[in-house]
Protein backbone atom coordinates (compact mmCIF):
# COMPACT_ATOMS: atom_id res chain seq x y z
CA UNK A 1 0.00 0.00 0.00
CA UNK A 2 2.89 2.38 0.78
CA UNK A 3 4.35 1.81 -2.70
CA UNK A 4 1.00 2.66 -4.27
CA UNK A 5 0.66 5.90 -2.27
CA UNK A 6 4.24 6.93 -3.04
CA UNK A 7 3.81 6.15 -6.74
CA UNK A 8 0.51 8.03 -6.79
CA UNK A 9 2.10 11.09 -5.15
CA UNK A 10 5.02 11.01 -7.59
CA UNK A 11 2.62 10.90 -10.55
CA UNK A 12 0.56 13.78 -9.13
CA UNK A 13 3.72 15.78 -8.46
CA UNK A 14 5.00 15.16 -11.99
CA UNK A 15 1.69 16.25 -13.49
CA UNK A 16 1.65 19.40 -11.39
CA UNK A 17 5.22 20.26 -12.32
CA UNK A 18 4.59 19.63 -16.00
CA UNK A 19 1.53 21.83 -16.11
CA UNK A 20 3.22 24.60 -14.12
CA UNK A 21 6.34 24.61 -16.25
CA UNK A 22 4.45 25.16 -19.49
CA UNK A 23 4.94 28.68 -20.64
CA UNK A 24 1.74 30.36 -21.53
CA UNK A 25 1.75 31.41 -25.12
CA UNK A 26 1.17 35.11 -25.20
CA UNK A 27 -0.04 35.93 -28.64
CA UNK A 28 -1.02 39.51 -28.79
CA UNK A 29 -4.72 39.51 -29.50
CA UNK A 30 -6.61 42.57 -30.53
CA UNK A 31 -8.25 44.49 -27.77
CA UNK A 32 -11.93 45.18 -28.04
CA UNK A 33 -12.36 47.78 -30.77
CA UNK A 34 -8.58 47.64 -31.33
CA UNK A 35 -7.05 48.19 -34.71
CA UNK A 36 -5.53 45.33 -36.68
CA UNK A 37 -3.05 45.74 -39.53
CA UNK A 38 -2.51 42.75 -41.79
CA UNK A 39 0.82 42.63 -43.59
CA UNK A 40 1.07 40.70 -46.84
CA UNK A 41 3.93 39.79 -49.15
CA UNK A 42 2.95 41.51 -52.39
CA UNK A 43 4.97 39.07 -54.49
CA UNK A 44 2.97 36.00 -53.51
CA UNK A 45 -0.06 37.44 -51.68
CA UNK A 46 0.65 35.49 -48.49
CA UNK A 47 -0.17 36.94 -45.10
CA UNK A 48 3.09 37.55 -43.25
CA UNK A 49 1.63 38.64 -39.94
CA UNK A 50 -1.12 40.50 -38.18
CA UNK A 51 -0.16 43.44 -36.02
CA UNK A 52 -2.32 44.54 -33.09
CA UNK A 53 -2.64 47.24 -30.46
CA UNK A 54 0.22 49.75 -30.14
CA UNK A 55 2.11 48.53 -33.20
CA UNK A 56 -1.01 48.67 -35.35
CA UNK A 57 -1.85 52.12 -34.05
CA UNK A 58 1.69 53.31 -34.81
CA UNK A 59 1.61 52.03 -38.40
CA UNK A 60 -1.85 53.49 -38.98
CA UNK A 61 -0.86 56.85 -37.48
CA UNK A 62 2.24 57.10 -39.69
CA UNK A 63 0.18 56.34 -42.77
CA UNK A 64 -2.81 58.51 -41.88
CA UNK A 65 -0.82 61.52 -40.66
CA UNK A 66 1.83 61.57 -43.35
CA UNK A 67 2.14 64.15 -46.11
CA UNK A 68 0.80 62.29 -49.13
CA UNK A 69 1.54 63.51 -52.65
CA UNK A 70 -0.74 63.12 -55.66
CA UNK A 71 1.42 60.57 -57.44
CA UNK A 72 2.82 57.11 -56.92
CA UNK A 73 6.38 56.91 -55.57
CA UNK A 74 8.49 55.03 -58.13
CA UNK A 75 9.59 52.10 -55.95
CA UNK A 76 8.81 48.42 -55.77
CA UNK A 77 6.53 47.76 -52.83
CA UNK A 78 7.19 44.27 -51.50
CA UNK A 79 4.66 44.55 -48.68
CA UNK A 80 1.03 45.51 -48.47
CA UNK A 81 -0.61 46.80 -45.30
CA UNK A 82 -4.35 46.21 -45.02
CA UNK A 83 -6.42 48.02 -42.40
CA UNK A 84 -9.66 49.99 -42.18
CA UNK A 85 -10.55 48.93 -45.74
CA UNK A 86 -7.29 50.37 -47.13
CA UNK A 87 -4.59 48.49 -49.06
CA UNK A 88 -1.31 50.39 -48.92
CA UNK A 89 1.90 49.18 -50.56
CA UNK A 90 5.17 49.57 -48.64
CA UNK A 91 8.79 49.62 -49.80
CA UNK A 92 10.83 48.74 -46.73
CA UNK A 93 14.14 49.94 -48.19
CA UNK A 94 13.02 53.49 -48.84
CA UNK A 95 10.13 53.93 -46.42
CA UNK A 96 7.73 54.72 -49.24
CA UNK A 97 4.02 53.95 -49.20
CA UNK A 98 1.82 53.83 -52.28
CA UNK A 99 -1.95 53.99 -52.29
CA UNK A 100 -2.47 52.68 -55.81
CA UNK A 101 -6.26 52.92 -55.61
CA UNK A 102 -6.12 56.67 -54.96
CA UNK A 103 -2.85 57.24 -56.87
CA UNK A 104 -1.02 58.77 -53.90
CA UNK A 105 2.44 58.30 -52.42
CA UNK A 106 4.12 58.93 -49.09
CA UNK A 107 7.76 58.83 -48.01
CA UNK A 108 8.31 58.61 -44.26
CA UNK A 109 11.20 59.66 -42.03
CA UNK A 110 14.09 57.25 -41.47
CA UNK A 111 13.17 56.79 -37.80
CA UNK A 112 9.64 55.81 -38.78
CA UNK A 113 10.93 53.47 -41.49
CA UNK A 114 13.21 51.68 -39.02
CA UNK A 115 10.38 51.36 -36.47
CA UNK A 116 7.96 49.93 -39.05
CA UNK A 117 10.60 47.57 -40.40
CA UNK A 118 11.22 46.31 -36.87
CA UNK A 119 7.50 45.74 -36.37
CA UNK A 120 7.18 43.72 -39.57
CA UNK A 121 10.51 41.94 -39.04
CA UNK A 122 12.66 43.20 -41.93
CA UNK A 123 15.88 45.19 -42.09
Amino acid sequence: MKKFVITFLIVVLCLCCCSCSKTSETTEEPQENGRVVEIYNKDNGKLIKKVYNEDAEYIAAVIENGEWVDSIIMVICRYEFVFDGKRIGYAHGTGAFNDELNYKGLVIEEEQRLAINEIIGVK
